[in-house]
Order: C-alpha cells, then sequence, then structure tokens
C-alpha cells in the first residue's frame, strides 16, 4: 500500500486590499478573492544592465523544492496561495506537485516564479526585488550556452527558481529579464613558457630553454609564447606556485605581460606560472621549473627562515658565515695542536675546542686557500675543498642582536648537489656571539652528529650478529625410550 501523503493544515486568513477591498490569502481548499496580479516582462539590454528602480529592497530567500518533477508551468508569475501553487503544475496529479515549506505562510510571503519559456536556458537566478509606488520590480538573470557550447538538449529539465519575498500587496510586477552567455565552451588556450640565465658580462645571451638550471644570484629571465589559442589573449597572470624554504626572490613582471625576471637566492626550485586568459573568459596555464643548485663538490649556504613574505631581509640581524679547516684530529690547521680524546669525533666534548675569530678561518671578509664565499642576496654561499681538510667548522657569527620571534639562521650542507644537513638556530643571541652550527665531514656533508650515530648503530647491528653467532646450539634431547608391551601370562 502506498504511503499516504502528509497535507498540509488548511488555513484561510483575510485581510483588506488598498481601498477596502477584501481578498483572502488560501490554503487549499479555500475561496479565492485575491485581485489578479498583472505580470509584464521587460528585456533588459546590455547597455542597462546596471540600471535598478529605485525603492525598498525585499529579502530574497531561495528555495528548491527536495523532488521537483516536470510540469511547472512555463513563465514568470506570484504565488499567494497554496491552491495556485496547485494550478500551476500542468498535467500531473496534485499528489505529485513538490510539497511546500512547512515554514512558509502566505499570510506574511509569496513566491516570485521565474521559468523562462526558452528551453535554452540553462540557469535562472531572482537576484532582487524592489517594490516601490509603481509595484514590484524583480530582476532575473538567465543564462544561456556560452560561445562555442552546444544546445542545450531538447530533453533537458526546464530551469526555474523559486524565490520566497514578504508578502507586498501590490498588483503590478515588472520581471526585469537578463540574458547572459555562460563559460565559453571548446579548448582553453595554452602556452609555453620558456627560460634563460642573464650573465653580466656575457658576451651573448643564452637561449631560451624549457628546463633551466642556474647558481644562486644569477638572473632568470622566462618569456611566454607558443599561444594555441584561435581567440585574442586579454591577459596573462604570472605567479610562483612554489619555492624553496627561506627564498626571498621576487618576480619582476615586463611592460607587455608576456616576460618576467626574478634571481634565486636559495638552493632549490622555483616553479613558474602563466594563467593565459582569452576574450571568452577561457584559462589555460602554463608552467616551468628552474632549478638552482650547487655547481661545486661540497657546499655550505647560510639562509633566513622563519620570516613573513612581506618582511624586508634587508631589516633583520646582521650575521657572518665561517668555516675553519680541520684536521682529524679536530683542531684547525695551522694553529697549535691541542690533545683530546684520540677517539673523540671534532666538535665533540672530548675533542679539541673549536676558537673562533683569532686566527686563520674563511668567511666573505676573510679569504682562504680552501674556500671561497659570496653573498648571494640575503644569503651567503660557501664552496669547501673536500681534500683541504678531513672536517670543516662552520659557524655564524651575529654583529646584531638577534631577539626571539625573528627569523630563524639556518646552515644547509650539500654534497654533490643533494642536501645533506639542514642546521638552524632558533636561539637569542647578543652581539659578538658565536653560534657553532655544526662540525661537517669533509667527504660526505654530514655533521659529526650523524655520523657518531651511524657509528653507534653499526656497533650495535655487530655487537647482535656476535652474539647470534658465538651462541652454543641448542642440544638435541634423546628420546625416551619405548615402554616394553606387557607380556601375556
Amino acid at each position: 500500500m502506498a504511503p499516504r501523503r502528509k497535507l498540509r493544515p488548511m488555513r484561510c486568513r483575510a485581510s483588506l486590499a488598498p481601498g477596502g477591498v477584501a481578498f483572502v490569502l488560501v490554503g487549499a481548499g479555500c475561496p479565492v478573492f485575491a485581485p489578479p496580479t498583472h505580470v509584464t516582462v521587460l528585456h533588459t539590454e546590455a547597455a542597462d544592465r546596471g540600471l535598478h528602480e529605485e525603492g525598498q529592497s525585499l529579502n530574497v530567500d531561495h528555495w528548491t523544492p527536495e523532488s521537483a518533477p516536470e510540469g511547472l508551468e512555463r513563465g514568470f508569475f506570484v504565488v499567494k496561495s497554496e491552491l495556485e501553487w496547485n494550478e500551476r503544475w500542468k498535467g500531473i496529479e496534485t499528489r505529485k506537485v513538490p510539497v511546500l515549506p512547512a515554514d512558509l505562510n502566505f499570510a506574511k510571503e509569496m513566491i516570485l516564479v521565474a521559468a523562462p519559456p526558452e528551453r535554452d536556458v540553462i540557469a535562472t537566478e531572482v537576484r532582487s526585488v524592489i517594490v516601490n509606488e509603481g509595484g514590484i520590480h524583480a530582476y532575473v538573470t538567465e543564462t544561456v550556452p556560452g560561445v562555442d557550447c552546444p544546445p542545450a538538449e531538447k530533453d533537458n529539465k526546464p530551469s526555474y527558481d523559486l524565490a520566497r519575498v514578504p508578502l507586498v500587496e501590490r498588483n503590478e510586477v515588472r520581471v526585469h529579464v537578463d540574458s547572459v552567455p555562460g563559460d565559453a565552451c571548446g579548448l582553453a588556450p595554452t602556452a609555453k613558457i620558456s627560460c634563460r640565465a642573464e650573465v653580466p658580462g656575457a658576451r651573448e645571451a643564452g637561449a631560451f630553454r624549457e628546463s633551466l638550471s642556474v647558481e644562486p644570484g644569477t638572473k632568470v629571465a622566462c618569456i611566454v609564447g607558443n599561444f594555441t589559442s584561435p581567440r585574442p589573449i586579454i591577459d596573462l597572470t604570472w605567479t610562483f606556485t612554489g619555492l624553496p624554504l627561506g627564498a626571498t626572490s621576487k618576480m619582476v613582471v615586463g611592460s607587455r605581460g608576456t616576460a618576467v625576471s626574478f634571481v634565486p637566492d636559495v638552493f632549490g626550485t622555483y616553479a613558474l606560472q602563466v594563467e593565459v586568459l582569452d576574450d571568452l573568459q577561457r584559462r589555460g596555464m602554463a608552467a616551468v621549473e628552474v632549478l638552482a643548485e650547487p655547481k661545486d663538490l661540497l657546499v655550505v649556504q647560510l639562509i633566513w627562515t622563519k620570516f613573513d613574505p612581506d618582511d624586508d631581509p634587508s631589516t633583520f640581524p646582521r650575521i657572518e658565515l665561517h668555516s675553519l679547516n680541520l684536521d682529524a684530529t679536530g683542531n684547525a690547521i695551522g694553529t697549535p695542536r691541542v690533545y683530546g680524546k684520540p677517539s673523540a669525533l671534532p666538535g665533540t666534548p672530548e675533542a679539541p675546542p673549536i676558537v673562533w675569530g683569532k686566527t686563520g678561518g674563511c668567511s666573505i671578509e676573510g679569504t682562504a686557500p680552501y674556500c671561497k664565499a659570496a653573498a648571494k642576496g640575503f644569503t651567503t654561499v660557501m664552496s669547501l675543498e673536500p681534500a683541504a681538510a678531513a672536517f670543516y667548522a662552520i659557524g655564524v657569527h651575529f654583529t646584531d642582536d638577534r631577539v626571539q620571534g625573528q627569523a630563524v639562521p639556518c646552515v644547509r650542507s650539500y654534497r654533490a648537489g643533494k642536501l645533506i644537513a639542514d642546521l638552524c638556530d632558533t636561539n637569542a643571541r647578543p652581539a659578538d656571539a658565536w653560534w657553532l652550527a655544526g662540525v661537517i665531514d669533509s667527504q660526505t656533508g654530514k655533521t659529526v652528529q650523524t655520523l657518531a650515530a651511524e657509528r653507534a648503530q653499526a656497533a650495535a647491528t655487530a655487537a647482535a650478529a656476535s652474539a647470534t653467532s658465538t651462541k652454543p646450539a641448542a642440544s638435541a634431547t634423546p628420546a625416551a625410550p619405548a615402554t616394553p608391551s606387557p607380556r601375556p601370562r
């Protein structure tokens, strides 16, 4: 047995129309005495889209039935009773008409129905409703298929919008209909980005390439071209979609928008993207990656991290990157030998102490045969000669105070282009303080702490293997003698 449809309670409410003419706002089964509403449909020209009537703006509450079968009368009209609502559904049984919201009260509300008769309308919206002495003005936008889009299918469900608005005792309704095209169909425009390094003093600029690798501090120029759109391109929008941690690079866009330039300052990948927009508002994308990587075998870089993109790095505390070349015992080469524990790794408490700022060492201001250092934007890049020392102590000198909450300095070591160690200092430092970032092995780029952990792990693995190999084999338990069966007497 089919479930019975829950009916709304029948309500009949009477009120007076202007001039004392009585009319009744009804529920199903009540008589209708409301004077008819006269609806005039006006199609808006493109030049008049910004023109609206002055008056009181009514609150618009869009309502979508849970189940809306086809059959709603096409056109623009006002519903002021449940009886009118049921009568607007043609060719379907009353029990299949969508149920009105339970909180809808026709004594206070009415429904503006926008159901364009044209089948090619794919979306409809009552955008605003204005009431003044001339009546009610409803502004409706209907969307039709965009340029290069196929026409709507004949069996498409009709588009409509149901707008609940406060009841206004006006019998003159003007519906201002604005038809706008939807998004254009067809292929979005495509393009390609190519880049090149611009080295000062070079006789000839290199060719633009879709893949580029440079050193930090090298200016990179990129252009977009090879557009495939048959339509005019009206806008190009460039963005960085990915930057290495600590990068402060800023993109400079050319006057025509087809070229940009930037200077990578931190090792890593710089991902660029340009959005291509044609006159039909179709958007395409093109992307490219520029890699900033070390060219020397052993490299360390001092950078800033944990800062806001809008911060100015020139206001950060002044810091300097230094290095000392150490022998296998942990002594700075060329200085008096200090003896520590023979098995201690350099930079650990039992090794000779590392003293900064006296003799030797390498920095931007103080060169050394085993290294070369240079400022790359707001970073410092230092290349170290692996054969010149067993270990290198890496330190940072604070020229200014650094307080908690400011940007965080970090030192990264690279071996054969691969990031090996990332060392950061979050401590507050007074001016003229030193931070021993770490001691790195010249052959691997690893810190002594990493080497110590690897040694401990190797020793533990060897001990476990030795214990397993020396453990005596379990002896076989002799089988118990069989119990003889009793002989029969």
